[in-house]
């Protein structure tokens, strides 16, 4: 891993730690991506080059024994959270939950039995 990365990883666990008193059980992390052409023609059967960018989102985790997931985004320092068993549109401030619950909500309905969990999102 190249030394900014490793240093934006150890920032981020850093950052686990404070917003949730213990070490994170896992990280994620997904490269950025332009469309160089055909975006939203990728999920419509059409032509697209997507290249990968030097950028990324990366995600540190935790369980919980219940069905909340609690979620701090650490570039806006925001946190929030929701219910499994409760999912709602959000909007203003909250909005930005919208999108793992849209996650949630589809690996739900694929059968999926989730629970609860302690996240930190954070991205360049």
């Amino acid at each position: 891993m190249p030394a900014h990365l490793d240093v934006l990883a150890d920032a981020t666990a850093r950052g686990f730690g404070d917003a949730f008193g213990r070490g994170c059980a896992g990280v994620w992390s997904a490269p950025g991506r332009v469309n160089l052409i055909g975006e939203h023609t990728d999920y419509n059967e059409g032509f697209v080059l997507p290249v990968a960018v030097d950028r990324e989102v990366r995600v540190l985790g935790g369980r919980r024994r219940d069905r909340r997931v609690d979620m701090y985004a650490a570039n806006f320092e925001r946190r929030a959270s929701f219910d499994l068993d409760a999912l709602a549109l959000r909007k203003g401030d909250d909005a930005w939950l919208n999108l793992p619950q849209g996650v949630a909500d589809a690996l739900q309905r694929a059968g999926r039995q989730l629970t609860g969990a302690n996240l930190v999102m954070w991205g360049n």
